[in-house]
């Protein structure tokens, strides 16, 4: 078999993989062989830690969303439902007149 040699431009990475050979053969960065970086620890964290930066950040805009979602279901809540208890309000004697009527077709009168 012959050597061959080509060029892969990985864009995600940034780097250029070199491929020699066939397709069995090993890649090889242009830079140094840095060991990829360990996966990420779950749960290490705790909402509520004193002094740590990023967890302070995190928890002021989850409380700023959160609180100002909140406010707004309140006003909605406050708004609706004032304009039901306002039209609640002496129902007996503030009673609505109005006449209901209902046509039906001839073949379905009940009446004849």
């Amino acid at each position: 078999m012959t050597d061959t040699l080509r060029t892969i431009d990985l864009k995600k990475l940034g780097t250029t993989t070199t491929l020699v050979g066939s397709a069995s053969s090993q890649y090889s960065n242009d830079a140094e062989d840095v060991p990829p970086p360990p996966p990420p620890k779950w749960f290490m964290k705790n909402f509520l830690a004193k002094g740590d930066p990023e967890v302070a950040r995190a928890r002021k805009i989850y409380l700023k969303v959160y609180l100002s979602g909140l406010g707004m279901v309140i006003i909605t809540i406050f708004c609706v439902f004032s304009i039901y208890w306002g039209s609640l309000w002496k129902v007996p004697e503030h009673s609505l007149r109005g006449i209901v009527v209902v046509c039906f077709p001839a073949s379905l009168n009940p009446g004849g």
